[in-house]
């Protein structure tokens, strides 16, 4: 393959080249930072879903909680912890195993048995997970519901953020149908299991469900604009994003997102 620089490359190295000559050593520090910033985020490989170090406590620890569990009981077979239950225990946190095994009873059986918590969370998913003006079926936006809309909009500058494609489709992050009756908010903040998945984020979206008013969720700081191809792979859970820290001049804030 022809790696020659074109005409573009050629003028974009020209203008690279002149401002490292008459640059300030202030200016070159900025644009150093600011390539390492990128380089860091955008082009590096993701990090691991769980922690090879993390993931070596939290074994251990389960290990542990199984023998609580069977061998210190009354079963007198030998048995095992289900995909679903192993997967739901490293997701928590090491401080949340670690709680649970010394207080070990202390709402266990929740958390080692989590299948109706879980089936209450897939219904409270949204069919389509988009807040599209009653497209595909899903009831049309209420006035407040279109302002929330039109701010993730203008935030988002009318582009997924992810692809940079125009005419995306404005997403929930968290489900809204989480804050849309009291025995929704009731069922989410007092689950063991959500809470313990959730760790602290949990905590956080447990504060807002309970000091606001239904609704609660359906703002645009909730929402996020995608391609409706990735908007297809959101509300199938196909991925996710993880929030890498938040850059402030003041008067504007980007947040830098890694997808997985």
């Amino acid at each position: 393959m022809d790696e020659t620089p074109d005409i573009s490359d050629s003028a974009i190295l020209a203008d690279v080249t002149a401002f490292l000559a008459q640059g300030t050593e202030s200016q070159k520090k900025q644009l150093c930072r600011f390539l390492r910033a990128q380089s860091s985020y955008m082009y590096s490989a993701p990090d691991a879903i769980l922690p090879a170090k993390e993931l070596a406590v939290k074994l251990g620890i389960i290990e542990r909680l199984h023998k609580y569990e069977f061998e210190d009981t009354f079963w007198s077979k030998p048995s095992h912890f289900s995909y679903i239950q192993l997967a739901s225990l490293c997701l928590m946190s090491t401080e949340t195993l670690q709680k649970f095994l010394d207080r070990k009873a202390t709402n266990l059986y929740r958390v080692l048995y989590p299948e109706d918590c879980l089936n209450t969370l897939i219904q409270w998913k949204h069919p389509a997970a988009s807040v599209e003006d009653g497209r595909r079926g899903l009831p049309f936006l209420s006035s407040s519901s279109r302002e929330e809309r039109e701010k993730c909009f203008l935030r988002d500058q009318r582009i997924c953020v992810l692809t940079k494609a125009a005419n995306p489709e404005v997403c929930h992050i968290m489900p809204s149908s989480i804050s849309e009756s009291e025995a929704s908010i009731s069922a989410f903040t007092s689950s063991t299991v959500v809470s313990n998945l959730l760790g602290d984020s949990g905590d956080e979206i447990c504060h807002v469900l309970l000091r606001g008013n239904l609704g609660s969720l359906d703002k645009s700081w909730n929402m996020i604009c995608l391609h409706p191809l990735v908007r297809m792979w959101w509300s199938e859970c196909l991925f996710g994003l993880k929030c890498l820290g938040i850059d402030s001049n003041g008067e504007h804030s980007t947040v830098k997102i890694q997808f997985h």
